[in-house]
């Protein structure tokens, strides 16, 4: 039997801030809360790793003193604050990290933004890999380049003639 429920807090039950918290610990991306003001109040395990922080360090402070203090090199809460709108950016980080950041405002009853939630990807492995992948396409047009003059060499000398030199340059 499938079971419906309406609500995250019906389908967790009772405990539903552990529980919660216990299912935000375990993701593999960071995840982070700010309140309006903008401060951080809250950090995943996550987060920690691809910042190279400690939550101590940083639950408390405002986003503008973790910005002098150099933990990234633009925010993306001051810009959901200003847009009211989910926004994404690109992020270097302390760690020397370049992350995805997803987020997003969170309202109350009367419009008002009362949390920024954000969403941090790693994206340094994958930009390892794109470099890496056009170095070896580079590669690649470089040796079929060089197997077509010398395929275009062998067939001068032994399959086509060519009398005049713009035929040649063609060839």
């Amino acid at each position: 039997m499938v079971q419906e429920s309406a609500s995250l807090g019906s389908a967790l039950g009772a405990n539903l801030s552990q529980q919660l918290e216990a299912v935000l610990e375990a993701m593999t991306d960071g995840v982070w809360v700010c309140d309006a003001e903008p401060r951080l109040i809250w950090v995943n395990r996550a987060c920690e790793e691809l910042n190279d922080i400690k939550r101590v360090d940083v639950v408390g402070r405002t986003v503008a003193e973790l910005l002098e203090r150099r933990n990234f090199d633009h925010d993306v809460t001051s810009k959901v604050l200003a847009e009211r709108r989910p926004v994404a950016i690109n992020q270097k980080v302390r760690s020397g990290r370049t992350l995805l950041v997803n987020a997003a405002p969170v309202y109350d009853e009367k419009g008002a933004i009362v949390f920024v939630v954000a969403i941090e990807r790693d994206l340094t492995e994958l930009n390892l890999l794109r470099e890496n992948l056009d170095r070896s396409r580079e590669l690649s047009r470089k040796i079929n380049s060089e197997l077509l003059a010398l395929r275009m060499k062998e067939l001068q000398l032994t399959e086509l003639v060519a009398e005049s030199d713009a035929m040649e340059r063609a060839l």
